[in-house]
């Protein structure tokens, strides 16, 4: 999910020796270095910094990839700043990934897997996991940079903070106050009726709204897809997106690897 994909180091380097580059485009920045920044100022307005530097040495003593690579310095720490960050936002900090750890969850070797994490890993960096059916897919310009909700009735709380009997989820695609239709590339398109599987996290909708120059939306508990959904047809499940979950799977064997990951 375009929403949680972390930063490869092929990635890095390509924004970094852009760095000449000012400015920024729709409000968004255009290095890693500003979008970097931008995660560490984000976490400080909301408290949630304390310990970020421990949390960058956790994962670079579990990652030894780069101990062979001739690669800037200061490329490796822009890597592991933005998973250390990113960590914090989803409410993770040194003392949680040390007992999560005592626990048997992994959450350093879930963050360092980045876009190839498995069902387990998603579910332990995942803020919630949900079984929903779609009760409706409206237009909304709420103004913080998505444009529909999608309304899930809550069938089975997966992985929950709170006793929720719904969840919304924030879209890109839809229609503007001034009547503009917007449909963004490769976005979740749910039907009512359907059921699927979601990794959700509020925390990430309030930080890519703000993110974007937008003001998330308070009035409601928004969230945003973390990881692709897995849409439930009898008993299996299928990836409407690209993932790493194969065509075929059985519901249960995605649900025994999502409790794998839920302490």
């Amino acid at each position: 999910m375009k929403f949680f994909i972390y930063l490869s180091l092929y990635f890095i380097a390509i924004n970094l020796s852009a760095q000449n580059q000012q400015g920024s485009s729709n409000g968004v920045p255009n290095s890693i270095k500003q979008f970097v920044e931008f995660e560490t100022n984000y976490l400080s307005s909301k408290g949630q910094n304390n310990g970020l530097g421990l949390t960058v040495a956790l994962l670079k003593a579990a990652d030894n990839r780069f101990s062979q690579l001739v690669i800037d310095a200061n490329i490796i720490d822009s890597h592991f700043t933005h998973l250390s960050n990113r960590l914090h936002i989803l409410g993770f900090n040194p003392g949680n990934i040390t007992s999560l750890s005592n626990q048997g969850i992994d959450v350093v070797d879930a963050a360092l897997a980045g876009s190839n994490a498995t069902i387990t890993q998603q579910a332990i960096l995942s803020e919630y996991v949900y079984e929903i059916t779609i009760e409706s897919i409206v237009n909304e310009d709420l103004e913080d940079g998505y444009l529909s909700t999608v309304l899930g009735i809550i069938n089975n709380r997966l992985k929950q903070k709170r006793n929720m009997k719904q969840v919304k989820i924030r879209l890109e695609s839809g229609k503007t106050n001034d009547g503009k239709i917007v449909s963004a590339e490769d976005e979740w398109n749910p039907k009512v009726g359907e059921k699927y599987i979601v990794f959700v996290s509020e925390e990430l909708y309030s930080f890519y709204s703000e993110l974007r120059n937008y003001k998330p939306n308070q009035k409601e508990r928004y969230t945003l897809l973390q990881w692709n959904p897995l849409r439930i047809i009898g008993n299996f499940v299928q990836p409407i997106l690209p993932s790493v979950v194969e065509e075929g799977t059985q519901y249960k064997e995605i649900i025994n690897k999502i409790n794998l990951g839920i302490k």
